[in-house]
């Protein structure tokens, strides 16, 4: 199968100078890939689908945001629900990076379902509160359409937190540096700097801030992204080595003109 991805990125045609990370994973995996403008993406994206229909191709346009991805989630759900029981724990709080809305849309339906009592607590890694209940509500209507169901999910459930990211997807913070270091020196634990860090650093400032009773139980949602850290090594040497951050703004960032 034939794989293009049209990725976003600072200018049209972007290419890094050290292939690092999901990057190069992508290239080892064989992937085409397109980087553009984030206000072409949609437009490269049709472009692309026609191309390859032109030369003989049967393409089909994968996007995360449907709720068959959502479905996944709440399988997941499920299955914690199902490692609850074997372990004889009740679970309070499940705190996890919420950016396309589809893994916190996912686990809102599957704790409503089998467990209504677990407080879901989304940690946006690019938007605001109110970018992400724009998205996460919608979706969550047309999953709960999608898999027949009658379950009714109010906004107030909808918890999301959006002071961990930085002014912007994946830039770097000295929360993300920290909660990093820490997972891995104390837990052995790997996380990356643009999700499941940005989620960790705001569990670690909960706990600071003493949200939770020391009775309560809480879960971290650890959905991925090892291979990101290593394209953020810079930032990360200087924070163990108690330095200035050389930048917090990833030069492969779309928000770079």
């Amino acid at each position: 199968m034939r794989i293009v991805l049209v990725k976003k990125g600072p200018k049209e045609g972007y290419d890094t100078e050290e292939y690092d990370g999901n990057h190069l994973l992508h290239h080892l995996l064989g992937a085409e890939i397109k980087v553009v403008r984030s206000e072409h993406q949609q437009k490269i994206f049709e472009e692309t689908m026609e191309e390859l229909k032109n030369t003989g191709h049967r393409p089909f346009l994968l996007r995360g945001s449907t709720p068959l991805g959502v479905a996944g989630y709440v399988n997941a759900m499920l299955e914690l629900m199902s490692q609850t029981v074997e372990c004889g724990i009740d679970i309070d709080y499940l705190i996890h990076a919420s950016d396309s809305g589809v893994t916190q849309a996912g686990l809102l339906i599957g704790a409503k379902a089998f467990n209504p009592n677990i407080k879901v607590l989304g940690v946006a890694t690019s938007r605001s509160c109110d970018e992400m209940y724009n998205k996460i509500a919608p979706l969550m209507d047309e999953s709960i359409d999608f898999m027949k169901t009658d379950l009714k999910i109010d906004q107030d459930e909808m918890i999301v937190y959006d002071q961990y990211y930085g002014d912007a997807g994946g830039f770097m913070t000295e929360g993300k540096a920290e909660a990093i270091k820490l997972l891995a020196e104390k837990e052995g634990l790997l996380i990356d700097p643009v999700y499941t860090g940005t989620a960790m650093a705001c569990l670690i400032d909960l706990c600071r801030k003493k949200s939770f009773k020391s009775t309560d139980v809480v879960v971290f949602l650890r959905t991925g992204g090892t291979s990101a850290l290593f394209p953020y090594k810079a930032p990360l040497k200087a924070n163990i080595q108690e330095k200035d951050m050389p930048w917090i703004i990833p030069p492969w960032s779309p928000t770079i003109n």
